[in-house]
């Protein structure tokens, strides 16, 4: 069963499956629907978007379903490099449950090796490494680090970012310091620090935020 509030995204996905004679039970595009259809049909799997649009998440689908039928797969299929870049105060995803970026699925054959994962209810952390990750991927990020690049992001400056924080600007400058190397990105007095890690948050976010000067 396939949960994406995009209407094209979900018939895309619904197509690749059927080519793979997967059965595909149904299509739905928001949780309520989705915890319906889930009661009726007992699927063996789920293919859920992280965001759903206004109301309930991806993940709240999750955790009712692992929590009312532990046995029904759980794959996340989402645009988010990390699920902390949707709110840092999620909860943990659920046990067995797989974590997939849309921006890795190249091939028909990630996507099935996602779910076969997910139906053997193996971690997503596990999962994570067998798929391809840009060198600068937020995942490595701590918390801490991903709230200073979400700030930034934001257009933040580093006196309001230590204020938010309850930190001192030049803590908050060595935190910028080590995000930059931390995301691989050389010291170039041509490029622009904040925005160069501004853009590696967005694309996190799933956006194209252009092409790097």
């Amino acid at each position: 069963m396939i949960v994406e509030d995009d209407d094209f995204t979900r018939l895309m996905i619904a197509n690749s499956l059927v080519s793979q004679s997967v059965e595909v039970l149904a299509s739905c595009s928001g949780a309520v629907e989705a915890l319906e259809q889930i009661n009726t049909l007992k699927p063996n799997l789920i293919v859920v978007d992280l965001h759903l649009g206004i109301g309930p998440t991806g993940l709240d689908i999750a955790t009712e379903v692992r929590r009312s039928f532990p046995k029904i797969g759980v794959l996340f299929l989402t645009s988010y490099e990390d699920p902390r870049v949707l709110n840092p105060n999620l909860p943990e995803l659920p046990f067995g449950s797989v974590y997939l970026n849309k921006r890795n699925v190249n091939q028909i054959s990630v996507l099935m090796e996602a779910i076969d994962t997910a139906l053997n209810h193996k971690s997503w952390k596990a999962y994570s490494h067998s798929v391809s990750r840009p060198s600068n991927s937020v995942s490595s990020l701590s918390n801490s680090q991903l709230e200073t690049l979400r700030l930034m992001a934001q257009g933040l400056s580093n006196a309001e970012i230590a204020k938010r924080k309850f930190v001192t600007e030049k803590s908050v400058e060595t935190s910028i310091s080590r995000l930059a190397k931390a995301m691989n990105l050389k010291a170039d007095p041509s490029i622009n620090q904040r925005v160069h890690l501004a853009k590696v948050y967005f694309r996190a976010l799933g956006i194209d935020p252009g092409e790097e000067n």
